[in-house]
This record gives structure tokens, sequence and C-alpha cells, in this order.
């Protein structure tokens, strides 16, 4: 049901469908009224704010029609144009956030609605003789207004919407909740004993892929049931984000498979032909870093945006390190294994963001500066000493990259008081000097 709405959601449709929608009932609804009214012989005239004959009622409702299409076509052109201008600048993950942005959606449905509006009120006034329904061609007019209005919005909305500190913002922003929601945390309970548990002696039956696609979205509260009722224990071989072929292994059982249970796994590994964001953190984290990468492109050599796409991804990494750690073990609530669900680890995190962009961006004294400041910072909150080994592992690589990368020797000298704080700062041994010099 998650997978649906937010497909639904994500869709250009949808919103400007039920926008469109309603201006149908009320043009309708007015209209059929009004008819009542006339049929009554009720003088429906001394509604109106605007005295207005049928021929001026044509023209006006005909004017509205064809100036909200043309600018229905003006307000699409230019999300287009924003969106080519994002996917080219920073990344082209980044169209599904402007396909569902939900501003962009209402203004469409505003327009496309006045327009249908205006064209049901003018097909009345032909179909009835001497007759003006003057209360709906007012409201016509007032709603041209509220569509002027969305129409600036909109193109108010769609230069703000292409800034980089907006992009990364809104990615934080649901980053962050799927973070904090913490999958596989939210699966269960989680397994009570010391260590990791005994998995079954017997040999486990593979469930193959029906389909192939990335898994977007896992039902874990519907396989976790089945699981307890079956009396069987799950591993899932494959995390959210990953994409999975058809005919490879999808899960293994330990107990009793029928069709049933095979059937309930094919249907809460949920595929699709590209990733998304309701479950999946590392989406969220290589969009950010892709934004940094694409900025230290030689065609676009923006430092200043990587760094800031660094910061971003400390932010969430931090998130991730204040929780405790999720175990891949989960239970159900008398505390039977049930499920083996892999995870996303903080050393896969560390390889998919900061590595990526010290591949491109070692060469550069900021993108050094702010690599070495984020393995300070989080190594203040690391949860055990494996992460911050990882993270001295980091600054030990970017000292490797930096001993091949630069070569003037005021930048080896920078660096190296650079390296000298960072290493103060975590209470590890000095780094041979890049420079030479003591």
């Amino acid at each position: 049901m998650r997978k649906l709405i937010d497909d639904i959601l994500s869709s250009l449709w949808f919103r400007p469908g039920l926008w469109m929608l309603a201006y149908t009932v009320l043009a309708v609804a007015l209209v059929y009224g009004e008819i009542q009214l006339h049929a009554q012989g009720v003088d429906t005239s001394r509604y109106e704010l605007l005295r207005i004959d049928a021929a001026g009622a044509r023209t006006m409702l005909g004017s509205i029609a064809t100036a909200m299409l043309t600018v229905t076509s003006l307000s699409f052109s230019v999300m287009m144009l924003a969106v080519v201008q994002t996917a080219n600048a920073y990344s082209p993950r980044l169209l599904r956030r402007y396909i569902r942005d939900p501003l962009n959606q209402h203004a469409l449905g505003i327009l496309l609605g006045t327009f249908l509006y205006s064209m049901i009120v003018l097909r009345s006034i032909w179909s009835i003789p001497d007759f003006v329904p003057f209360m709906a061609t007012n409201v016509a007019l007032g709603l041209s207004f509220v569509a002027t209005g969305a129409l600036l919005h909109s193109l108010n909305h769609v230069p703000q919407s292409i800034k980089v500190s907006s992009i990364i913002s809104l990615i934080l922003e649901q980053t962050e909740t799927v973070i904090e929601r913490g999958f596989p945390r939210d699966v269960g309970r989680a397994w009570p004993g010391e260590g990791d548990p005994e998995l079954p002696k017997c040999e486990p039956r593979e469930v193959l892929a029906g389909t192939s696609g990335y898994m977007q979205h896992f039902d874990h509260e519907k396989l976790l049931s089945t699981a307890e009722q079956a009396d069987v224990v799950i591993r899932m071989r494959w995390i959210i984000g990953d994409y999975i072929l058809a005919g490879t292994p999808l899960a293994s059982v330990w107990g009793k498979v029928d069709a049933e249970l095979e059937d309930t796994i094919q249907r809460a590994c949920v595929r699709g032909s590209e990733r998304s964001s309701p479950q999946d953190a590392g989406f969220g984290l290589d969009q950010i870093t892709d934004i940094a990468v694409r900025a230290l492109s030689p065609g676009v050599n923006d430092p200043a945006t990587a760094a800031t796409a660094i910061d971003a991804l400390t932010y969430l990494l931090r998130k991730h390190l204040v929780h405790e750690a999720a175990s891949s073990y989960r239970c159900d609530l008398n505390g039977q294994l049930r499920l083996v669900l892999p995870r996303w680890s903080f050393n896969h995190m560390i390889e998919d963001t900061y590595l990526r962009i010290l591949q491109y961006g070692g060469e550069d004294v900021l993108i050094v500066r702010q690599l070495l400041r984020a393995c300070e910072q989080l190594t203040c909150i690391a949860r055990g000493e494996p992460e911050r080994e990882l993270l001295w592992a980091l600054v030990q690589e970017i000292h490797t990259r930096a001993r091949v990368a630069f070569s003037s020797q005021s930048q080896l000298s920078q660096i190296d008081r650079l390296f000298q704080h960072t290493t103060a700062e975590l209470g590890r041994p000095p780094l041979p000097l890049l420079s030479g010099t003591e």
C-alpha cells in the first residue's frame, strides 16, 4: 500500500486530476442550479458582480479558457526546463523529485481546472436560448484570479527549487525520516540474546526472484506474521535499493515452503524500474554524493557546492550514528527468530559517499579539509571502536591521496597543518609530513 501511494503521489496526473475533477463538479453544479432557477422564472442576474450579456459572457469565458491553456503550457515548459537544468547540473536521480513536487502539481491542476470550468460554462450558454449563467460566469472570473496567483507562485517556486541549498534540504528531510525509522529497527523485535543466534541446522530452501528490478519496498509486517504462522526462518538476500535479477535467490527459508509462503515472499519484496526513497536511505546518500561529484567535474568545477554536499552527508551519517545499531536478526513477539534482514553498514556508507567524493576531489584543498573535518566530527559521536577505526582509515586514505595529488610546497604545508590538527583531535599518532619538513 505504501508503494502504491508513493507511486500515485510521484505521478504528474493525480493532484492535477483531483483539481480538474473538483472544478468540473463545481461548474456542473452551478450551471445546473442556475438552469433550475431559470426554469422557475427566478432572475439570477441580480447575483452577478459584473453585468454582462450572453455575447459578453461567451467572449469572457472563451478568453479565460484560451489564456489558461496558454499559461498551462508556459508553466509546464518552465517546470521541464528546471528538470533538465537540475539533471544536467546536479543529478538525473532528482527527476522524480520535480515530477512529484506538490506545488507544481497543484499549480497545473488549478490552471487546467479553470480551463475545464470555463469550457463547461461556455457550453451551457449555447445549449439553452436566452440563458446566461450569471453566477457561474462571475465565479469563472474569480477563478481566473486564483489561477493567476497560482501561476505567479509557480514561476517564483521553480527558480527557488533549483537552488542547490533547496535541493539538498529536501533530500535531507526525506532521508532523515528513513534513517530515524531505522529499518530494520522497526521490524518486530531484535534478537534478545548475546551475539548472533544460530540458524537451523537443516539446509535452507532458496526462493528465486520472479521478476527483475530494484528493491523499492519491503512489506516486513506481512512477511513477519506469515513466517510466524508457518513456523519458518527467512533470510532475505538483498537490501533495499539493490537490483535483483529474475531467477536469482531472493530469500533462504528454513522450514516448510509452500506456494502461499513463496507468494508472500515475492509480494513482500516490491521491485520496480528505479530506486525510490520511502525505505531507501542509501538513495538519499547517493543523490547528495552525485551532487558533490558533479560539482567536482571539470565542466562545472564548483568545490563550494561539493563542500556543502559533504556537510549534508556528515549530518545524515551523524543521524545514523546517534541511533542504536539495528540488529539484522528480527523476532516475533514471543522472541522466536523469524527474519534475518541484511542492512547497510557504516562501512558501506563511508565507501559510497566520502570515498567516491575523494576519488574526484582529492586534488582540492577545500574538499580535503571538509573530509577531514567530517572525520573529526563523526569520531566524536561514533558508537564504538570499529566505527572510529573506519574513520581513521579514511583519514589515512586521504593522506595517501594527498601525497600524490599535491606538488606545490605551499599546498603541502597547508595540507600538513590540516592533518596535524586532525590527528591531534582524534588522539592518533602524527602522520608523515607531505612537505618533507619538520
